[in-house]
């Protein structure tokens, strides 16, 4: 009987079960049964909440405090009060109400609160809004899963996006609201880029839309479908033009893809390409399911910022000519598409940290790799990554009192009266506690390296800029230039482009990236992956790149390699890798 008071189809229900019963006396006895066991819980919930104001006032024990115990006399009078004053909100005047609410308070022994209730019936009647609840106020455990009960149905699939760290309680809260009287199953959907894409995947979500159950996921496995079609159109658009397979009727081929963005049909082999299309089109079909995001999608590509937006896509793409026939076909495909498979309903919890432009950016490297700027100049080759070297080479030195390694002036006279100079600095450091030597070097105090050890080093660098024949500006101004001093643009306007670059790369790393690199601990912060971390990442993605085997990855803890995050600013990345084997 209750599953049909939630059931667009009860009366079919009903008549299935025995032809003979009236659905309206039915009905009416089980709403009648519901309200009256709802009052008898509520009686309990008053009658406890008495008993605990009178236990409080029989107690004639000493209490030093007054006014802790009026606080309390007053805290559990109110509760009383509260309880005895309550009603239900969801039912007006005339009677009328929603009997899914009666349902949800039946089934979970709870009295709805007037904020409760008008929160669910505002998100049902506007469709999309965004509204902040207080800690304790039903967020999670009350307010989501009754707005998946009122959404869910044969046609709208209901999708409960939660943080990383939120996704078991989520979870778990979901199946132990929906495991009793009201019964719904609860899908978890992850989704990354070593995910495989297969037809399963759409059938577990049409289940759970057939089924009004609820799926639970986190941002990075719905910005990960996205990004997983695109890159899969991209690999079209790229790599793999003229791919052609048989079409079928009714079906998203590969040849369709290809006659949109222009290309000639070549002959390839056909495995390849039908598994590539097969995955287009399991994409396609669960993008159009998330109506509500596709609408977003749209609104996206419309406003031309496709390929970076805050909030829901970020991700670093080489574009060309092509990448904008491929936007096309993006757009043509989910609006032509999200039409036929109905509607969706999407909850975000903790909306703060989903939707933030700079915890919630989830990096999906696309396109051609290209070489950094000022890595192949007339200077030189590799002076981006000789500046850093550079610098740490007197860093090391001046901890660990040996000769530079990588200095390419080692017996000028200057040179070596400057790292004496480090040395001492950096001795006086470690003794005021500025610094720290176990398990290497850590800058403790950036106001130490600013006031003491920055200047020092701007000397040193210098010294790396006459080896490179930087003449023309005297050395006052440039040193005034490294530690953003001011200067005069004209006494710099005689240097070329490769000079200039490489004063602003040196002036980068003094003021913002030393100081950076140096506070951070290796194998904490920042490590090269072990023979065991390499063959846990190999296992999970057999194309490793040689960038996460050879070069420094962040660390999320102690010994706790980033699964498959990388350094986004490669002179970090470098220097990390560079520190990292000056420690080993």
């Amino acid at each position: 009987m209750l599953q049909s008071l939630l059931s667009s189809k009860g009366e079919a229900f009903l008549n299935r079960i025995n032809p003979s019963l009236d659905r309206d006396v039915t009905v009416l006895s089980a709403m009648s049964a519901m309200l009256h066991t709802s009052r008898v819980s509520q009686i309990k919930r008053c009658i406890a909440a008495a008993l605990d104001l009178l236990r409080e006032l029989e107690d004639d024990t000493k209490v030093e405090d007054a006014e802790e115990k009026q606080k309390s006399l007053m805290l559990k009078s109110t509760r009383l009060a509260s309880s005895i004053s309550s009603k239900r909100h969801f039912v007006s005047k005339s009677g009328v109400f929603d009997p899914r609410y009666l349902v949800f308070e039946f089934s979970y022994g709870i009295l709805l609160r007037k904020s409760q209730v008008e929160l669910v019936n505002e998100f049902v009647s506007r469709g999309t809004m965004c509204h902040q609840m207080i800690m304790g106020a039903g967020k999670t455990t009350v307010v989501a899963p009754l707005l998946s009960l009122m959404s869910a149905n044969e046609k709208t699939l209901v999708v409960e996006v939660v943080p990383s760290s939120l996704l078991f309680f989520s979870r778990s809260v979901m199946r132990s609201k929906f495991n009793a009287i009201v019964r719904r199953s609860v899908y978890t959907l992850q989704f990354d880029r070593f995910t495989t894409v297969t037809n399963s995947l759409m059938t577990k979500l049409r289940r759970a839309r057939e089924d009004r159950a609820v799926v639970v996921s986190t941002p990075s496995a719905v910005k990960s479908l996205y990004l997983k079609f695109v890159e899969l159109l991209s690999d079209i658009d790229r790599g793999d033009r003229g791919e052609v397979v048989r079409e079928r009727r009714g079906s998203f081929t590969i040849s369709k893809i290809t006659r949109m963005l222009g290309f000639k049909n070549k002959t390839v082999k056909e495995t390849r390409a039908e598994e590539r299309a097969n995955q287009i089109q399991t994409l396609r079909s669960v993008l159009s399911m998330f109506r509500t995001l596709c609408a977003r999608m749209r609104r996206i590509i419309q406003d031309s910022t496709f390929f970076h937006t805050r909030h829901y896509l970020t991700f670093e793409v080489i574009s060309h000519s092509k990448l904008l026939h491929t936007q096309s076909c993006l757009r043509l495909e989910l609006t032509s598409h999200s039409k036929q498979t109905g509607t969706g309903v999407l909850l975000l919890d903790e909306v703060d940290l989903i939707l933030h432009p700079l915890k919630s950016e989830l990096n999906w490297p696309l396109g051609q790799k290209l070489p950094l700027d000022f890595t192949r100049s007339r200077a030189g080759f590799g002076l981006r990554w000789q500046i850093p070297f550079h610098i740490l080479d007197a860093v090391f030195v001046g901890c660990e009192d040996s000769v530079p390694l990588m200095s390419s002036d080692r017996s000028s006279r200057e040179a070596m009266h400057v790292l004496d100079k480090i040395r001492e600095i950096v001795s006086s450091g470690i003794e005021r506690k500025m610094l720290q030597t176990v398990p290497h070097i850590v800058l403790l105090s950036r106001a130490f390296y600013r006031k003491e050890l920055r200047p020092t080093l701007a000397r040193w660098l210098l010294i790396w800029f006459g080896t490179k024949k930087l003449v023309g500006v005297p050395d006052d101004v440039v040193i005034r230039y490294l530690l953003r001093q001011e200067t005069r643009n004209q006494e710099l306007k005689s240097l070329d482009d490769d000079f200039v670059k490489m004063l602003n790369l040196g002036r980068e790393w003094l003021n913002s990236l030393l100081p950076f690199v140096l506070s951070k601990i290796n194998r904490v912060n920042f490590g090269l992956l072990n023979t065991q971390d390499l063959e846990r990442a190999l296992s999970l993605d057999p194309r490793l790149p040689k960038s996460r085997r050879f070069l420094a990855v962040p660390f999320i803890g102690k010994d706790v390699p980033s699964r498959s995050s990388e350094f986004s600013h490669p002179d970090v990345r470098s220097c990390d890798t560079q520190s990292n084997h000056e420690n080993i």
